[in-house]
C-alpha cells in the first residue's frame, strides 16, 4: 500500500508545487483537535474547528463520473481558475488589496472548503489561502501550514487583525 505522504505528493506533482513538511506529517497523523477558524462568523462567536480533507476524497473525482472529464479533488481550482484563463483575466482580487495571479490561483492545492468556499496551500509562497467563490477573491488565512495548526487562521475579513504580530501577513503578491 502506497504511503499517505506519497498519494499527496503523486496528486501535488502535476501541479509543480512540492507540499510543506507541516502538512505532509499533519495528514499522517491527523490529530485530535481541528483547527481554530473565524470564517462567516460574528468577532464574538468562538472560532470552529476545521479539518482539511482527506487523502482518499482529495483523489477522488471532482465530477464523480457525471461528467466526461475528470480531476481529482485536490486539483478543484484549476476549474475555477480557468475561467478566468480563457477570458484573458490574468488576476483576481488578493489579500490586504493586492492582485493574486489566476495562474498562480490554478496550482493552488486544494485542502478542504469551508462554507462553499475552498481552503488551498498556495504554489509560490505554501501559505494557507480561502478561494472565496461567491466573491472571486483570495484571502490569506496564515503564512504558513505550520501555523495554522499552531495559531489557527489568523488573517482575513473575519480575524480581528489586532492580535496579528507578523507584519507580512495578509499581504499577497501578483507573482
Amino acid at each position: 500500500m502506497t504511503s499517505v505522504r506519497d498519494r499527496l505528493n503523486a496528486l501535488a506533482a502535476p501541479l509543480g508545487i512540492s507540499l510543506p513538511e507541516e502538512y505532509l506529517a499533519f495528514m499522517e497523523r491527523r490529530p485530535d483537535r481541528g483547527i481554530p477558524i473565524r470564517h462567516l462568523c460574528n468577532r464574538n462567536d468562538p472560532p470552529a474547528e476545521w479539518w482539511p480533507a482527506t487523502v482518499d476524497f482529495l483523489e477522488a473525482d471532482i465530477w464523480q463520473g457525471r461528467w466526461t472529464k475528470s480531476a481529482p479533488n485536490a486539483h478543484y481550482l484549476r476549474g475555477e481558475a480557468e475561467r478566468f484563463l480563457s477570458a484573458g483575466v490574468e488576476s483576481v482580487p488578493g489579500p490586504a488589496g493586492s492582485r493574486f495571479a489566476t495562474e498562480r490561483l490554478s496550482r493552488g492545492f486544494w485542502i478542504g472548503e469551508e462554507d462553499g468556499d475552498s481552503v488551498f496551500l498556495d504554489p509560490l509562497t505554501l501559505g494557507v489561502f480561502a478561494w472565496l467563490a461567491q466573491e472571486d477573491e483570495v484571502e490569506q488565512w496564515a503564512a504558513s501550514f505550520g501555523e495554522f495548526v499552531a495559531r489557527g487562521q489568523r488573517t482575513g475579513r473575519f480575524v480581528d487583525l489586532s492580535d496579528v504580530t507578523d507584519p507580512t501577513l495578509g499581504k499577497g503578491s501578483e507573482a
